[in-house]
């Protein structure tokens, strides 16, 4: 229906920076894209939780990254599935790497 949804790619409990198959499925079934996306605090309090979850502190800048949709295949094999996962990995560590050096510049 044209919504966006966000969701959380190595799942609920982790453990972290594991790609789910959910996310790959999903993509299958609407036929949407997967948009890489990423949002960091310059100053956080980090959780002592599986995925390190961050908690921005008052005032800080917050910097985001937004990839290239990654479209997935309908007809694409479960088997296949490692090379999206892959894809979103990769993705997503090149917006933190982007997002670090944000921080410095600024």
């Amino acid at each position: 229906k044209g919504s966006i949804c966000a969701i959380t790619v190595d799942g609920p409990t982790g453990p972290i920076y594991e790609i789910k198959s959910g996310i790959i499925e999903m993509a299958q079934i609407t036929g949407a894209p997967i948009v890489p996306y990423l949002a960091r605090a310059k100053s956080s309090w980090v959780v002592n939780s599986w995925d390190k979850m961050n908690i921005p502190k008052p005032f800080t800048k917050i910097y985001t990254y937004t990839g290239e949709p990654i479209w997935v295949p309908k007809d694409l094999p479960r088997e296949k599935f490692h090379e999206i996962k892959d894809q979103i990995k990769n993705e997503l560590f090149k917006a933190k790497e982007v997002l670090i050096e944000s921080f410095k510049d600024n």
